[in-house]
C-alpha cells in the first residue's frame, strides 16, 4: 500500500460520519510501521469549518500530506492547495518536482483570495466564533434529538454537523428509501427560510440525513434563529410522518 486517504470528518455522503480517536491513530502508527503515506482529505473540513485551522488537529494525529479546498476561498473565487511535511517536498524537489498543474495553475487572483480568506479568520477570529457557534449548534441539535424519536443521530464538529433521519430509534432502521424523507425535510425548511444540505447515506440506497453547515461569520443571535427556523421544520415533519404522508406527495 502507497498510502491510506480518509475524511477527519465525514462530508455530505455521511452525514459529518465521526472518527474515533484511537482508530486515527492506529491508522497513523500502521502507515509509520509500513511505510505509508497519510492523506487527509479536508476539502470540506479545512480553513475553520470545525474551529481549528484543520479537523485532524482535534485528533492530535499529523497527516503526511493534505488536501484542502473550499473554505481557502470562502465561496469568492475557487482555490486548492495541497500541504505535505517539509521532508516530502524536498524528496520530490530533488527529484525534478511536482511535475502537474494545468491552464490556470498560480492563478493570482486565486492565490490573493486564500491569502484574503486566511488574513480575516485571523483578524476577525472566526476560529474562536467557530468553536463558540459550534457548542451553541450542537446543544441545540441534541436537544432536538431528544425530542424526535426519528432523529437516530446529532454528530459534527464546529460548524459541521449531521442529523440521521430514521424510521425506527431504537434499531436505527432507515426509512423506504421510496419516501424520499431527506429530501421532504429539506423542503419545510425551505419553505420556513433554512437551507441545510441534504443526502441519501448507505451508498445512496437508502439512509437520510442532512448537514448543517452556516457560514464561520454567524453570530450567537443567528444560530438562535437558525436553531428555532430549523424546530419549526422538524415539528411539520412529525406531524406528515404521524399522518402518513404518501410518497408521491413528497417533494422530489
Amino acid at each position: 500500500m502507497a498510502a491510506f486517504v480518509l475524511e477527519p470528518v465525514g462530508g455530505a455522503s455521511t452525514g459529518a460520519r465521526m472518527l474515533d480517536r484511537q482508530y486515527l491513530e492506529g491508522i497513523r502508527e500502521l502507515c509509520n510501521e509500513f511505510g505509508c503515506l497519510l492523506i487527509l482529505d479536508e476539502v470540506l473540513t479545512g480553513v475553520g469549518r470545525t474551529g481549528t485551522w484543520f479537523a485532524y488537529q482535534h485528533y492530535g494525529v499529523t497527516p503526511d500530506l493534505l488536501a484542502t479546498a473550499k473554505g481557502l476561498g470562502a465561496g469568492y473565487y475557487p482555490v486548492g492547495a495541497v500541504l505535505a511535511r517539509a521532508d516530502i517536498v524536498e524528496t520530490v524537489m530533488a527529484s525534478g518536482g511536482f511535475q502537474h498543474g494545468h491552464t490556470y495553475a498560480g492563478n493570482p487572483l486565486a492565490c490573493a483570495t486564500a491569502l484574503a480568506v486566511v488574513e480575516a479568520i485571523q483578524r476577525e477570529k472566526l476560529l474562536e466564533n467557530v468553536a463558540a457557534r459550534g457548542r451553541e449548534l450542537e446543544a441545540g441539535l441534541k436537544a432536538l434529538k431528544g425530542r424526535f424519536a426519528w432523529v437516530g443521530d446529532v454528530r459534527g464538529l464546529g460548524l459541521l454537523w449531521g442529523v440521521e433521519l430514521v424510521a425506527d430509534g431504537a434499531s436505527k432502521a432507515p426509512f423506504p428509501a421510496e419516501q424520499n424523507r431527506f429530501a421532504r425535510i429539506t423542503a419545510l425548511a425551505r419553505e420556513e427560510g433554512l437551507l441545510i444540505y441534504p443526502r441519501r447515506t448507505l451508498d445512496g440506497v437508502a439512509g437520510d440525513h442532512f448537514l448543517v453547515t452556516p457560514p464561520l461569520t454567524i453570530d450567537a443571535a443567528d444560530t438562535a434563529e437558525l436553531l428555532a427556523r430549523l424546530e419549526r421544520a422538524m415539528v411539520r415533519f412529525d406531524h406528515e410522518l404521524g399522518t402518513a404522508v404518501p410518497a408521491s406527495a413528497l417533494t422530489p
